[in-house]
């Protein structure tokens, strides 16, 4: 994320820039939507992570049955799934219309590996 005032990086979700100490777009709840990254409880790949970016920045790990959720500024970003050598992209847009999607996500057990797969992408 990039401060508005001052063009510095400012990371995923703070509220104030670190360089100049103004409030971002994430501390006005009228421009914040939620982006929700959920996995389905399943026996296969149950012991598979996978790593969760959102444009390009990792923010967590999602293991099985869990859900991450992270609030974020409107706008368009890319969510990516990453396991070992395999790795799925999904562009999301949060607007005042819909400020929450949500992402399922299941693993699909290859040869060797698992893999993401987008079960359902739903705005709310």
């Amino acid at each position: 994320m990039i401060c508005l005032n001052c063009g510095k990086d400012i990371g995923m979700g703070n509220k104030f820039c670190p360089n100049c100490g103004k409030p971002t777009t994430i501390a006005d709840k009228e421009n914040v939507g939620t982006i929700i990254v959920k996995r389905e409880n399943k026996y296969v790949g149950s012991l598979i992570n996978f790593d969760v970016f959102i444009d390009g920045e990792k923010v967590g790990k999602l293991g099985n049955g869990k859900t991450l959720t992270y609030d974020m500024p409107l706008g368009s970003y890319d969510v990516k799934l990453s396991a070992p050598g395999n790795n799925v992209v999904r562009e999301v847009d949060l607007t005042v219309k819909n400020r929450t999607v949500e992402i399922t996500i299941v693993c699909k057990m290859g040869m060797v590996t698992g893999k993401p797969y987008v079960k359902s992408v739903e705005y709310k």
